[in-house]
């Protein structure tokens, strides 16, 4: 499973340079359909360990351990960082107020309020003045485990099946995920950030549901892979027009089914994967340090002195290393010594912790 996260990382890392660069580059296919493949892999982990161990300090505490020190580290980092390349001097920059409110609403998890800081990345150098917009995705990461211990006492007072309640909740946040579309034509307003965060429930309820069904997805893995294969081909490659009917059923009701099970179908075929599992797991990390890094090269102009491939070249080993630093010095203290590795076979699924 570690394999597939660092493809994933790797994948993202390269389609935002090409995004903030500006340039036309070779972005690896995201085979397994991008960031929110992250989310199925957490739904099918972590709902059928708090089933496993229904704690919910415990579980509360051990995601916050994981989430918050590296997070919290590059926000601050970054805010601090960039006095240094602001067009504002330095006792202005620190001073002002919306470096104070970018600290707020970052720390806060709520980016989308307040995603650049003053005087930096502006236009002339940078293409888009974002300091770190990789981050929307935490806070529908939090509110799907807040949500965890919730909807298992209900699973548990309910005389529905765990199965009927799990579809129905992947269901039900893909129908919120289309009206919040269409509702956003209809007033006028965009509903963007609220939209995203119920198809982030959607992946991470469709992962669980995985798990729950586990053996009969198994069995029939080989033509998920297949189907979904074909279906993200035709994604890449341009070949379905999302401005008909059948390319918004697509996107708002397939696309998010195609991204649950192909990530999963990859994690629990073969062992190709395994040695990097007796590794330290640095996605998480690569994940929140590579916006900012590419942001600062750009910043630089190395695109134009050197070229965007020694750029992006650079980009990866520069955010590696920050991800080992942050591993090994801030993330993995948080976490207790008895925190035990993910074993995979292709017929059982233990999460150790």
């Amino acid at each position: 499973m570690n394999a597939v996260r660092y493809y994933l990382a790797i994948c993202i890392l390269t389609s935002h340079f090409s995004y903030l660069a500006q340039s036309d580059i070779f972005a690896l296919p995201r085979i397994f359909g991008g960031a929110g493949s992250f989310f199925a892999l957490s739904g099918f982990l972590m709902f059928p360990s708090f089933e496993k161990r229904p704690d919910i300090k415990r579980f509360y505490k051990r995601r916050a351990q994981r989430i918050f020190p590296p997070y919290f580290l590059v926000v601050l980092v970054a805010a601090i960082g960039c006095g240094l390349i602001s067009s504002m001097p330095l006792y202005e920059y620190f001073t002002n107020a919306g470096f104070w409110k970018y600290l707020v609403a970052n720390l806060g998890f709520m980016n989308f309020l307040c995603p650049d800081l003053p005087g930096v990345f502006e236009e002339g150098t940078n293409f888009a003045p974002f300091v770190n917009g990789a981050l929307w995705t935490m806070k529908g990461e939090i509110l799907c485990y807040l949500s965890v211990p919730f909807v298992y006492r209900w699973i548990t007072r309910s005389k529905y099946s765990c199965t009927r309640i799990l579809t129905f909740i992947v269901i039900g946040c893909g129908l919120l995920y289309f009206g919040c579309n269409e509702l956003s034509g209809i007033i006028g307003r965009n509903l963007y950030v609220i939209q995203k965060q119920f198809c982030v429930f959607m992946l991470f309820y469709m992962g669980a549901l995985i798990n729950r069904k586990l053996p009969v997805f198994l069995k029939y893995k080989w033509y998920f892979f297949v189907v979904d294969g074909v279906l993200l081909m035709a994604d890449y490659f341009s070949l379905l027009d999302f401005t008909s009917t059948s390319g918004w059923f697509y996107e708002f009701a397939i696309s998010p089914f195609v991204t649950g099970t192909m990530v999963i179908v990859c994690c629990l075929t073969g062992t190709w994967g395994r040695a990097l599992a007796n590794h330290d797991a640095l996605s998480y990390d690569i994940y929140l340090f590579h916006w900012p890094v590419i942001q600062v090269l750009v910043y630089f102009g190395l695109v134009g002195r050197i070229g965007a491939y020694p750029t992006l070249l650079l980009a990866i080993c520069v955010v590696v290393a920050l991800a080992y630093l942050s591993w090994r010095y801030i993330g993995r203290r948080f976490l207790s010594a008895t925190s035990g590795p993910l074993t995979l076979t292709s017929t059982s699924l233990e999460v150790r912790e």
